[in-house]
């Protein structure tokens, strides 16, 4: 059997970035109904607190 270990991660760097990007995008497909532009992409992770998450104030 797999043994799995969940730790506190900083929320920084090029893949966290990518799964942002990824996420942005699927959400925009949903809520706009279209893909979102290059533009629109930039300017959310541009505004996206997600490195707040990172500890010890928070988690991803």
């Amino acid at each position: 059997m797999s043994t799995w270990t969940i730790k506190a991660e900083p929320v920084i760097g090029t893949d966290v970035d990518e799964v942002m990007r990824q996420y942005f995008t699927e959400m925009g497909r949903r809520v706009l109904g279209r893909s979102a532009a290059e533009a629109e992409l930039r300017a959310v992770l541009a505004e996206d607190p997600h490195h707040d998450l990172s500890p010890p104030d928070g988690e991803f």
